[in-house]
């Protein structure tokens, strides 16, 4: 339909290098690069479908040029927003679990799973048993974290570090927790937020590149770089 469009008339012959070079020209600059990538997978699966009919004896589309998106810079908190989600918590559970966050920089997922047999007390680390990666990860044990561990485990003692009722915390549990914390301090919370703002506020504080990376857990350590 678009190509029909661009120049109304025109048949499969005329679908050169050339012509798709105007058309790419014309399309492309009014499309996010998404919505590009996406008309150009669908445009060389016609073509070859067409060449599967022996319509067309090359895929003229394979000439389409893949469209760049430009990389999102992690969504993260500025640390004059932290004491504001703290004093917005209405219960001192939800407080560790959040100071626990952004102390740590752990995923939702691996603060759910953290069992009191991973903290490593004596060795002076917690060890993360799998991560993104699936690679195990340690984090060390700093006096802040300590003292928010031993706390939660007073509040809710059991097998795992959080949990309610002596189960884990369901992850789209502490997912809507956030969401409605958000609506509380008016501005976005979340705990990849926390996750992204505790490797951005460490780096800006000196913290080595290479040290934050191994505590987030990135495979590569340009993730941790673009933060």
């Amino acid at each position: 339909g678009r190509l029909l469009k661009f120049r109304p008339g025109s048949t499969l012959a005329d679908l050169t290098e050339s012509w798709l070079a105007d058309y790419e020209r014309a399309e492309r600059p009014r499309l996010s690069p998404h919505s590009w990538n996406s008309q150009r997978r669908t445009l060389r699966a016609l073509g070859n479908r067409a060449m599967a009919w022996r319509w067309m004896a090359a895929n003229p589309f394979l000439a389409l040029t893949r469209a760049k998106a430009k990389k999102k810079r992690p969504k993260r908190l500025l640390q004059e927003q932290i004491p504001l989600i703290i004093a917005a918590i209405p219960n001192e559970f939800w407080r560790l679990v959040t100071l626990f966050l952004y102390a740590t920089g752990v995923r939702r997922q691996e603060l759910c799973n953290l069992e009191r047999s991973h903290v490593r007390r004596t060795q002076g680390f917690i060890e993360i048993e799998t991560n993104k990666e699936n690679e195990p990860k340690v984090i060390a044990i700093t006096p802040e974290i300590d003292w928010i561990v031993t706390q939660a485990e007073k509040i809710a003692p059991s097998r795992y570090v959080f949990s309610r009722d002596g189960n884990p915390l369901h992850p789209e549990a502490v997912a809507n927790y956030y969401r409605w914390i958000s609506r509380k301090v008016k501005f976005a919370v979340s705990t990849h937020r926390f996750r992204h703002s505790h490797g951005t506020h460490r780096m800006e504080a000196g913290d080595n590149l290479k040290a934050v990376s191994s505590t987030l857990g990135h495979a590569d350590i340009r993730t941790t770089a673009d933060f």
